[in-house]
């Protein structure tokens, strides 16, 4: 039997009444990381070849939010341990 949730599924055995939670979220946040990581990059080689202000500008917010989605993940693994 499966129950819907905010975030992934939740898969319920009637047997043991225990819940196993999918690896979608895990997933998901691997993804982030990797695109976050791989925009940082490309936004580096734009700043030091063109070293302009809005390259600069979408640096430091790429970097906040890579940190943010960095934090929430660890947050979600803490709680679920």
């Amino acid at each position: 039997m499966l129950e819907r949730k905010s975030i992934g599924c939740v898969i319920i055995n009637n047997n043991q009444n225990e819940k196993k939670e999918g690896n979608w979220l895990k997933s998901k946040d691997k993804i982030w990381t990797i695109n976050g990581i791989g925009f940082l990059i490309l936004l580096i080689v734009f700043w030091f070849t063109e070293g302009g202000k809005l390259f600069q500008l979408l640096f430091f917010c790429s970097l906040l939010i890579l940190l943010v989605e960095i934090i929430r993940s660890y947050r979600k693994r803490k709680n679920a341990s």
